[in-house]
């Protein structure tokens, strides 16, 4: 038989009776109930298998008091839910209801009080991630079990390799549209933490876990070539335990059911469950974590004040961007090939900001520190420290968070510098987002920490040298999504682009230090 286990926040895992060995001994057992049991579908229409209501008897919806779902959650025993600890950031426990056997969510009314929500302690929410996003709520009187409301297994610690993880809830239905009022579900393949770690940068940690598609943080809604982030439950198991002390819990059944469980049907648009609220909606993008005054034009003549030209000696090198009064980011291939003949000297380098002229002199160079991990585009970040902050036009564009959306066909506006006779011009000119799988087909050495564009315009656009900006305006703001990294466009190749969301973890360590 098949049986369902809860082995990350807002998905579960369909394990064989026989891979239940050693199973945690920790907790309190109850043996008059089972966990993990799905309901069997109830019908079957001219031939073609349907998803059914309460398919998921753990599944719960948390509502205000007003009925507007704003979380899920899942039934771990008779007295507690777990859920994702982000989503009572400014809710407690009076403020909202839950509701089991809930299938569609509008104007539902079987609702129940709780009495408590106990966020993991070291929860935290940062610029670039949430970190121990769990929770477990308490109810106020005991959830009385029946077909349609039954609680999920939870893993032993010993889980680790599994072919595919289900998700269902009632998340959004596409990355900008609204949320869906009946519960859904998506069958998503893992992803191993080298691989995520490719994606979305050493913020990846162990009591985290990745699937295709994006669920509790990331980019974008189950969309290919992305991956979500999720809290790996099998790690908080002795948390989890020491907060349900009060309560027992079901063991798996081990005979054989009397109806088959079959697979999740494939879905073209599924919602994140349980991490899912409406005031974690990435918004497109959200602040980032540099100064307060990131991203203003410029009113002294400069339009675009964090742009630079980068100079070796007396020639022209690079693009780079102002990303603190202090701090510029580049690219690092052709500093590291620099590095290489030896002949790497800060002393060498120098800034130029705006058409005026402005100099600013290079203190030190940090590359990333997974620089060049599978080619030599890999990772490819360098930040540049300057000599002085005494400029006062020194304002820096605004830097992503992990959550900012690069869709396929978002469109960037690129910065670049043309030179005639010593003189340089600025360059404007816009590129769209391309599928990064079609783009993999041209540009088969792409890895996560990169994205692909191409021009917009009839005429193709002036890249300049590596290391210019693809910004995105919101709110009277710029912020910096990409640097260029290839500027070959020919026979309609798609350009890469370093994507800077993959290195805001390593850039907010840098701007603390």
């Amino acid at each position: 038989m098949f049986l369902w286990f809860c082995f990350i926040l807002c998905s579960a895992l369909k394990f064989s009776s026989q891979q239940l060995t050693g199973l945690q001994t920790t907790p309190k057992i109850s043996d008059d109930c089972v966990c993990g049991v799905e309901n069997p579908r109830e019908k079957v229409v001219g031939g073609a298998e349907l998803s059914w209501p309460n398919k998921y008897p753990w599944l719960v919806s948390l509502a205000f008091l007003n009925g507007t779902h704003f979380c899920g959650a899942s039934i771990i025993n008779k007295n507690y839910l777990m859920t994702a600890a982000h989503c009572f950031e400014s809710i407690k426990a009076p403020d909202f209801l839950a509701s089991f056997a809930a299938h569609n969510v509008t104007g539902f009314t079987n609702r129940f009080p709780v009495a408590e929500v106990i966020s993991h302690k070291n929860y935290t929410r940062t610029d670039i991630g949430l970190f121990f996003d769990i929770a477990l709520i308490r109810m106020k009187e005991p959830i009385k079990f029946s077909r349609n409301v039954q609680p999920v297994c939870l893993p032993k610690k010993s889980f680790k390799e599994f072919n595919n993880l289900f998700v269902a809830g009632w998340g959004y239905i596409s990355p900008a549209g609204p949320t869906s009022d009946v519960a859904k579900e998506l069958s998503l393949p893992p992803v191993t933490n080298e691989k995520c770690y490719d994606f979305h940068g050493d913020i990846i940690t162990p009591y985290q876990l990745c699937a295709g598609g994006i669920v509790s943080y990331g980019i974008g809604c189950a969309r290919p070539g992305y991956y979500g982030v999720y809290s790996r439950v099998s790690m908080f198991l002795d948390w989890i335990y020491n907060n349900t002390q009060d309560s027992s819990y079901c063991l798996p059944r081990s005979e054989k059911p009397q109806v088959s469980t079959p697979l999740v049907p494939e879905l073209t648009t599924a919602p994140p469950i349980i991490t899912t609220t409406s005031s974690s909606k990435p918004i497109s993008p959200p602040i980032g974590v540099n100064e307060n005054n990131c991203g203003i034009e410029g009113n002294s003549g400069v339009k675009y004040p964090w742009l630079a030209a980068i100079f070796y000696n007396e020639g022209y090198f690079g693009t780079g961007v102002l990303i603190t009064k202090k701090l510029m980011l580049t690219t690092g291939l052709n500093l590291m090939l620099l590095k290489n003949m030896k002949k790497l000297n800060p002393q060498n380098l120098r800034a130029v900001f705006g058409e005026n002229g402005a100099t600013r002199k290079i203190a030190s160079i940090e590359f990333h520190p997974m620089f060049a991990r599978k080619n030599v585009y890999d990772n490819n970040f360098a930040i540049l420290e300057l000599n002085d902050t005494s400029s006062e036009n020194s304002i820096p564009i605004c830097l992503p968070q992990l959550n900012t959306r690069l869709f396929d066909r978002t469109q960037l506006k690129t910065l670049s510098w043309d030179f005639h006779n010593s003189q340089f011009e600025l360059k404007e000119g816009m590129v769209e987002i391309v599928n990064r799988i079609r783009c993999a087909k041209e540009r088969r050495w792409i890895t996560g920490s990169m994205i692909c564009g191409k021009s917009t315009s009839t005429t193709d656009t002036h890249l300049g040298g590596t290391g210019g900006p693809g910004m995105l305006r919101f709110k009277e703001r710029w912020y910096l999504g990409t640097l260029v990294l290839t500027v070959d466009s020919s026979n309609n190749i798609p350009v890469v682009f370093s994507d800077v969301r993959h290195a805001v973890g390593w850039i907010y360590r840098k701007m603390k230090q």
